[in-house]
């Protein structure tokens, strides 16, 4: 089949909207990643597509571990990205306390459209499989890694911090040294970023087993 032949029948399907939501739970996890699209035929050489993930946790069905309940967003329009996701929600569920994990264009918590939309009711958290791979990109060349990897695997968030701080200056490389102060920027700007969101889920009174 031709790359037109597919386009046709793209333009040809019809679209229908997403169904509600159904709650299933207390807890709406939000997760923001990006896609980079080159361009072609076009002045600028490319675009990161902001892609959110909403869902209400995991299921194991034998090997495999679905999302729950899982929605979709691609950031499409001109309003701020938060705006968006606020918009789609609004749209898709009823909001209750959500935890958002994120990548690199992603927020910070003072940013006010982010608290407008969770009014204190979300939780910021940079664990992931982008947030690791960032880590590992900046300690690779560090004594103190397996330290540091030990610290993050326990949610030991002020350990973790305390090592990469200590570790500043001490880089041969100069490219190395800018990730690795940024890092810690990022982590002091999210209190909490690198803790147990379980812990502060059960805060609330909801149960976490599953």
């Amino acid at each position: 089949m031709s790359h037109e032949t597919i386009r046709q029948s793209i333009i040809e399907a019809e679209v229908e909207g997403h169904r509600a939501m159904e709650k299933k739970g207390r807890v709406f996890f939000i997760e923001a990643d990006g896609l980079y699209v080159k361009r072609q035929r076009s002045r600028i050489k490319g675009k990161e597509e902001k892609i959110i993930t909403i869902h209400q946790g995991w299921e194991k069905n034998g090997k495999r571990v679905s999302l729950v309940n899982r929605r979709y967003m691609v950031h499409q329009t001109n309003e701020p990205i938060w705006e968006a996701v606020e918009n789609f929600l609004r749209r898709n569920t009823a909001m209750i306390r959500l935890r958002i994990g994120g990548h690199q264009w992603r927020w910070s918590p003072m940013d006010y459209s982010v608290s407008r939309i969770f009014r204190g009711q979300g939780y910021f958290s940079l664990i992931g499989s982008m947030w690791q791979e960032r880590f590992v990109n900046c300690s690779e060349v560090m004594a103190r890694y397996r330290v540091i990897r030990k610290k993050l695997a326990s949610w030991d968030e002020e350990g973790v911090l305390r090592e990469l701080t200590s570790a500043i200056g001490t880089l041969e490389h100069e490219e190395k040294e800018k990730q690795l102060e940024a890092l810690v920027r990022r982590i002091e700007e999210m209190p909490g970023c690198l803790r147990d969101y379980r812990v502060s889920v059960e805060g609330k009174g909801i149960d976490t087993t599953t």
